[in-house]
C-alpha cells in the first residue's frame, strides 16, 4: 500500500533569530565541563498536510563559540585548550505535539546537518576533524508564531570519518523570535 501526501500549500513564515545558550557535561573532571553559545538565523516553511496537520521544515544557519572551561580550573595539569569558533547549517522538521490554543503550540523538532570549527579539539574532546555532523533534537514551545522557547539536545561528531571521534554533547535553553 502506498501513501501520498499532497501539500495543500507552501507558507513561507517570517524569517527568525535565535539565540542559545548550552553547556557540554563534563568528559572526565567534575569541573571540565564547557560552555556552547550560539546564534542561528532561521528560514521556516510551513507544509499542510492535511486540515488538521502540518510540519514546519526550518533550514537553521549558525554561528557557534564553544568556550573550554578547563582555563578557569586549570585541571589536567594544566593543558588548556582554546576556545573554538564554527558555523553550522541543519535542516529541521518540526511537528506539532500539543496545541494549547490559538497562541500557544507545543513542537519537537530532529535534524541532522553539517558543521565546521576551526579546530578538532573542543576542551578535552578530540574531535577527529574540523568537518563535523551536527545532530539535534528540540522541544519547542511557539507563541503567537512569533516567539518560541526551545529546550535542546546537540551532538557532535565526525561519524567514524577520521581517527579520532569522541564527539561533544551539548544541551540547552534558546529564545528565538521570528519577524
Amino acid at each position: 500500500m502506498t501513501v501520498l501526501f499532497i501539500f495543500q500549500s507552501s507558507l513561507a513564515l517570517a524569517s527568525g533569530l535565535m539565540l542559545s545558550v548550552g553547556t557540554s557535561p563534563p568528559r572526565y573532571a567534575s569541573h571540565d565541563d564547557n560552555d556552547a553559545y550560539q546564534i542561528t538565523w532561521i528560514e521556516p516553511r510551513i507544509f499542510d498536510i492535511s486540515n488538521d496537520f502540518s510540519l514546519t521544515f526550518d533550514l537553521e544557519a549558525s554561528v557557534n563559540q564553544w568556550r573550554d572551561n578547563s582555563k578557569r580550573y586549570g585541571s589536567f595539569a594544566d593543558q588548556w585548550y582554546d576556545d573554538i569558533y564554527g558555523l553550522s547549517v541543519t535542516p529541521v522538521i518540526k511537528f506539532p505535539v500539543y496545541q494549547f490554543d490559538d497562541r500557544w503550540l507545543l513542537q519537537f523538532g530532529f535534524g541532522i546537518g553539517v558543521s565546521y570549527q576551526n579546530d578538532d579539539n573542543w576542551g578535552y574532546a578530540k574531535l577527529g576533524s574540523r568537518w563535523m555532523f551536527e545532530d539535534k533534537v528540540q522541544l519547542n514551545l511557539l507563541y503567537q508564531q512569533d516567539h518560541q522557547l526551545t529546550l535542546f539536545w546537540q551532538h557532535y561528531s565526525n561519524a567514524n570519518l577520521a581517527s579520532d571521534n569522541q564527539g561533544a554533547d551539548v544541551y540547552g535553553l534558546a529564545f528565538g523570535f521570528y519577524f
